[in-house]
């Protein structure tokens, strides 16, 4: 249960109604995501469109560089070996796709495990209370014990599948070498040394990087005025650095839960006079001795173990406890039915309610237009 009160202005929240079917897709507010999903889709699947930019460039440059090395080795060696060789590069793709096709599969059914199991894990948090009332925990641990060992299964298999491709990828040179030389050898008989050599310094891929790093102008020896710099405390300098909060100036204050008389009272002292009037004001009374522990129930979080009616009056009830000047009410009779909401506005809300007692000003907002003709002021 949410409100919040400054000095004398008490404000008191509509319970809220669950959204119609369809009224999120009308809106165009995105029907149909779990938190769960997007919970993933925010803190793994926007990585991957990081990690995937990089290799754009070797996409487009891969076709020119691959009609290069066919005609480079193809003058040196026969143009038969040379077709050999990109053929069997090419042969590589479709397993590499393959493979990568169905990892794409795994990850997807991994994804919908884990939505699912942080969807239940979520619904096992907020209703905690519920769930260790009726007995539930070896349930849910099972549930959630059954969707970690599938979502564990997936990962097993998408990291076998991942090495046998990285493993693939990174014999690919070797492979199209032994071909490329078997062809040769197979017409020619035999095999020069500078030509393998040659053929080798092409069709191997660290090569290229490393004399890409020579034409870069990158150096590997260190000049002399890195020698020079000198740090002091430099790792706590990082560690102050790192340790930085990003927001000043705010505090965090952990409360523990709160039962329904602290919720009532609000932090105020307690009067049990007091108390009592507004709790029978507010038809409290039956429910309250229908609580297990009567009011001094710990509630959930939003109030869990409390119904949107008996949410509804508790809230009402807070805003009477602390005798406000002025009380802002936001349809506090809509989550209830139309019985206890007569009885509410003749015992709290009304001319001679508590509200009316304590010298409250009451700004009502409702659309229940039964009461209309006993406000003092009416806006349409």
């Amino acid at each position: 249960m949410q409100a919040l009160r400054l000095s004398s202005t008490s404000t008191v929240p509509a319970a809220a109604a669950p959204p119609a079917a369809g009224e999120d897709a009308a809106s165009g507010g995105g029907a149909g995501l779990s938190p769960g999903y997007i919970s993933t889709l925010i803190g793994a699947d926007v990585r991957r469109f990081d990690d995937c930019m990089p290799y754009w460039p070797y996409l487009l440059a891969s076709p020119p560089q691959l009609l290069a090395v066919l005609v480079m080795v193809g003058l040196e060696l026969d143009f038969v070996s040379s077709v050999a060789g990109v053929a069997t590069s090419l042969a590589i793709i479709p397993l590499q796709g393959l493979l990568t096709t169905h990892i794409s599969d795994l990850r997807t059914a991994r994804a919908r495990c884990t939505d699912e199991r942080v969807r239940v894990m979520a619904e096992a948090v907020e209703g905690m209370m519920t769930v260790k009332m009726c007995g539930l925990e070896g349930m849910f641990e099972r549930r959630l014990l059954g969707l970690r060992a599938r979502e564990e299964r997936y990962v097993r298999w998408a990291s076998r599948i991942r090495a046998l491709n990285l493993a693939l990828f990174t014999s690919v040179s070797a492979i199209v070498s032994f071909v490329t030389f078997s062809v040769h050898r197979a017409r020619h008989g035999s095999l020069d040394v500078a030509s393998v050599f040659y053929t080798l310094s092409l069709l191997q891929l660290p090569a290229g990087y490393l004399v890409h790093n020579f034409t870069t102008g990158r150096s590997f020896q260190l000049p002399r005025s890195f020698a020079a710099v000198s740090y002091r405390s430099q790792a706590t300098q990082q560690s102050q650095q790192q340790q930085r909060p990003a927001l000043r100036g705010v505090r965090f204050v952990a409360a523990p839960a709160g039962s329904v008389r602290d919720n009532i009272l609000f932090g105020l002292p307690y009067d049990e006079a007091w108390y009592g009037n507004v709790v029978r004001s507010c038809c409290l009374e039956d429910d309250i001795r229908g609580l297990p522990g009567g009011d001094t129930m710990e509630l959930g979080e939003g109030g869990a173990g409390l119904s949107g009616g008996q949410k509804a009056r508790v809230a009402l009830a807070r805003a009477v406890y602390c005798r406000p000047d002025v009380a802002l009410l936001d349809d506090p009779l809509s989550a209830v039915d139309p019985r206890v909401g007569q009885e509410l506005f003749e015992r709290v809300l009304g001319p001679c309610g508590l509200l009316a007692a304590c010298g409250t000003t009451r700004l009502l907002v409702t659309h229940q237009t039964q009461h209309l003709p006993r406000y003092d002021r009416k806006h349409v």
